[in-house]
Order: structure tokens, then sequence, then C-alpha cells
């Protein structure tokens, strides 16, 4: 398990519109609203909660093969 956390530059609910899109479109399952929710697909299983401006993504589970530094850029690509 790893958690990373980013200072939003953008209004939450813009940042949660584009997550969903990107979600759809890659296979990955959404639960949740622009505050909390859990994620899975492709191998990898989270959950993102917003506190003020900063958003915080913790991986559960993801495949042995990609290493964190992939999950990071990944995870910024679909957030930030």
């Amino acid at each position: 398990m790893k958690n990373f956390s980013f200072k939003l530059t953008r209004d939450p609910h813009e940042v949660f519109e584009k997550f969903k899109a990107t979600a759809a479109k890659n296979g990955v399952a959404l639960k949740g609203d622009h505050q909390l929710g859990q994620f899975s697909g492709k191998g990898i299983t989270g959950s993102y909660e917003l506190k003020g401006e900063f958003l915080t993504v913790t991986i559960v589970e993801k495949p042995f093969l990609f290493g964190w530094s992939m999950i990071e850029a990944k995870v910024r690509e679909f957030f930030v």
C-alpha cells in the first residue's frame, strides 16, 4: 500500500469529472464523488479523499511488474 498526496490547482469538481471520463475510457470502475471514493481496474485498486485543497490517493493493490514511479505518474495523469 502506498499514498500519494497532491495539491489541487483546479476546482475539485473539474478534477473529478476528468478522472471519471478517463476512468471510463480506460475500463476503470469508480465508486464515489468529488470528495471520496474507490477505483479499480487493470490490476490496480485504490481510493481517494479530498481534504481542503489536498487530494490523497491510496493504492491498495497493484501488479507486481508495475513500479511505484509508474503508478504515481498514472495517478497524476488521472487526477491532476
